[in-house]
């Protein structure tokens, strides 16, 4: 099987700007349990305390960003499989989300699930003109993680968090630029190329600025929200919440799901 059919996470560097590649284009760069870990390990050796990489660039290969996890790959898998590779995509973002420096996500084609979780975990986001981005978990019974719908109402707002769970639409990029999921608009083609000059000229000031400053807006987003549970001032115990959380509330309803993504059809739940 060839290289592009298993997929890889590829990482380069130049001069204090990293670049992390998805590549796998004959699926819009659907990951499978192996690149998540892959990805995991990139984003740790970014987070190192002797590397110098003060900019990191998270894009996909070949005109898409990212299908999410590949929902072929959990055909003939049990329930606990499922589950375990849902938290391997987490532990994945939790290290992207770790990653001391400012990220850029840069969008092109298909954004979707594990994908979309990439992005919302990123600082910044440059989207092109014709990308789209979604949640559809809805269509293959998944329940998000408590740390999704903080990253996801964190960037839109509640109500517009719940547009996009609920419907399970991608929305194109000029939607996704005003409810605040992607932070620049650019022409088709020009994304990443974007992303690449911002992410120079950022990797030209204070890496201690900037390394604070993300350390300061991470903690504000993580305090609570003012209820009995969480008061202002605490994070709340996301960790916790995590470990309680099954991704398949209803492992038929996912089985479900999983088939008819493959026979591309409608679910019948």
């Amino acid at each position: 099987m060839e290289r592009s059919e298993v997929g890889h996470i590829g990482l380069q560097q130049e001069a204090h700007v990293a670049t992390i590649t998805i590549h796998r284009p004959h699926v819009r760069n659907a990951m499978n349990r192996a690149m998540w870990v892959e990805i995991r390990r990139a984003f740790e050796s970014v987070s190192r305390e002797e590397s110098d990489v003060r900019v990191l660039v998270v894009k996909g290969a070949a005109g898409n960003f990212c299908a999410g996890s590949d929902i072929k790959e959990m055909q003939g898998r049990t329930t606990q499989d499922a589950e375990s590779t849902f938290r391997l995509v987490e532990e994945a973002l939790e290290a992207l989300e770790k990653v001391p420096v400012p990220v850029i996500g840069a969008l092109s084609g298909v954004a979707a699930g594990g994908g979309c979780e990439l992005l919302l975990a990123s600082d910044l986001r440059v989207a092109a003109a014709s990308a789209r981005i979604g949640m559809p978990v809805a269509r293959l019974g998944i329940t998000v993680s408590p740390a999704f719908i903080r990253r996801l109402v964190r960037a839109v707002g509640e109500s517009r968090a719940g547009d996009l769970l609920v419907s399970g639409r991608l929305i194109g990029a000029e939607e996704a630029y005003t409810w605040g999921l992607a932070h620049y608009l650019v022409a088709d083609g020009a994304a990443e190329e974007t992303a690449k000059e911002l992410a120079l000229r950022i990797a030209t000031y204070s890496p201690a600025s900037l390394r604070h400053s993300k350390r300061l807006l991470r903690g504000l987003a993580q305090l609570g929200d003012g209820t009995e549970s969480h008061p202002v001032g605490s994070p709340p115990n996301e960790a916790h919440a995590l470990d309680a959380h099954r991704f398949l509330g209803n492992p038929e309803e996912f089985w479900e799901g999983v088939s008819a993504f493959i026979e591309k059809r409608e679910p019948n739940f």
